[in-house]
């Protein structure tokens, strides 16, 4: 039987993204542009400039990845791109790629919500490693994407139940107690894996972040979002709720 093969495209923040799936979990190819130096003098994603430079890099993207493949567009059966949510002006750049692409070649597009990618990214493995087995229902998504950092319980396929999510993006909190959002000091994992130990659901989510918003305010002088004094904060002072402990109680 003849392998199905996705090209994947993903622009819906400030990483310019291409790859090719084959079966549905085998990635073949995979180029991800980063712009975290560009970003880092804003102390976050400044919107506009993440636009800009997703228009430059898509075509080598997608270029270069088709090339790690050893594929060609006439090899691929659809193209996936993401449609949101995410920022309006990344989104656009992909969304046109995708859809000149589909154009010119005349392949089916299939538009792809930006947290389910996170999602099923599980299920993926590297193509000529070991095949991975695919996780199994009922499980537990923790997905953490800024402004949709979210806590889902998964029956099935398709089929979410929310447990949990953040109001909104508090991503410059970071920045305001000190922490670096560049690559010198510590990295965007290590401080996603902060603002996740402030994650809570169902009816703790409020106050968690809330805490979080408090302890910011209260410990940096003159803080708000549009002025972030460069304060140094120990990051294990801040105050934290452990995941495990919340998943226990949203699944009591």
């Amino acid at each position: 039987m003849k392998p199905a093969r996705i090209l994947a495209i993903e622009t819906s923040c400030d990483e310019t993204a291409c790859a090719v799936i084959e079966n549905g979990r085998a990635l073949l190819a995979s180029t991800v542009a980063s712009q975290m130096d560009v970003h880092a003098r804003y102390g976050g994603v400044y919107p506009e400039v993440a636009s800009r430079q997703h228009v430059l890099s898509i075509v080598p993207v997608v270029e270069q990845t088709l090339a790690q493949s050893s594929l060609t567009l006439k090899d691929m059966d659809v193209i996936a791109v993401t449609r949101g949510p995410g920022l309006a002006g990344s989104l656009v750049v992909g969304m046109n790629m995708a859809k000149g692409l589909a154009l010119g070649t005349g392949l089916p597009i299939v538009g792809v919500n930006h947290l389910e990618g996170h999602v099923y990214s599980a299920w993926v493995y590297n193509a000529g490693e070991s095949v991975s087995p695919e996780p199994q229902f009922p499980l537990m998504a923790l997905i953490v994407s800024g402004g949709h950092t979210e806590l889902n319980l998964m029956t099935d396929h398709l089929t979410y139940q929310r447990l949990g999510s953040t109001l909104d993006d508090f991503s410059l909190c970071p920045a305001a107690i000190g922490l670096d959002t560049g690559k010198q000091n510590v990295s965007v994992r290590r401080q996603r894996r902060i603002i996740v130990r402030t994650y809570v659901v169902r009816d703790l989510i409020d106050r968690g972040i809330q805490v979080w918003k408090l302890y910011t305010r209260q410990h940096v002088p003159g803080y708000s979002l549009r002025h972030m004094p460069a304060l140094r904060i120990q990051p294990e002072k801040v105050v934290r709720i452990r995941i495990v402990e919340l998943v226990h109680h949203a699944i009591r």
